[in-house]
């Protein structure tokens, strides 16, 4: 995870946890962008196994139920596996970050600092620094490509003129 994404997810919503973005709750990344479902909007993907189902994984399922800036959830297949995919509205005073030049106020380096800790590298990156210039551009991969009932042979639909 970058650190343009590491400062996004500690400010997108207050209902995500640091739990989340950890193996063991089926955490595989973050994206800035979806080839598959592209958008007008600046949004912020956060993508989970979708093979991993425990305490924790329901835990954030229910968590994120209630986010405020959740805008929608599917499922992806990539190599043949089901990836659970939370997008999130990204609220006026973050999108400017979208531009890659970050500066955060006294509250948003708080917030920072309270989810990943005094210690972590970008809490020293945001309180050492008054402006940060950062890659924002993260491409989520490609769906798989799914046969439709199109695609199989023996499968013949007949159309019919349209009647007069």
């Amino acid at each position: 995870m970058s650190k343009f994404e590491k400062i996004i997810v500690s400010l997108i919503d207050d209902n995500i946890k640091l739990i989340d973005l950890t193996d063991t709750a089926g955490f595989v990344d973050c994206y800035t962008y979806d080839p598959d479902n592209p958008s007008g909007d600046n949004e912020f993907y956060m993508v989970y196994d979708g093979d991993k189902m425990n305490d924790y994984t329901k835990d954030r399922a229910i968590r994120f139920s209630y986010a405020r800036n959740l805008k929608k959830t599917y499922v992806k297949y990539v190599n043949g596996k089901p990836l659970y995919i939370y997008s999130f509205w990204v609220n006026p005073t973050l999108k400017k970050l979208y531009s890659g030049t970050i500066w955060l106020n006294t509250e948003q380096k708080a917030k920072v600092v309270m989810f990943w800790g005094a210690f972590s590298d970008v809490a020293d990156s945001v309180m050492s620094y008054p402006v940060l210039s950062t890659e924002v551009g993260h491409q989520m991969p490609l769906n798989d490509y799914r046969r439709s009932y199109f695609d199989i042979e023996g499968i013949t639909i007949k159309k019919e003129a349209p009647s007069k």
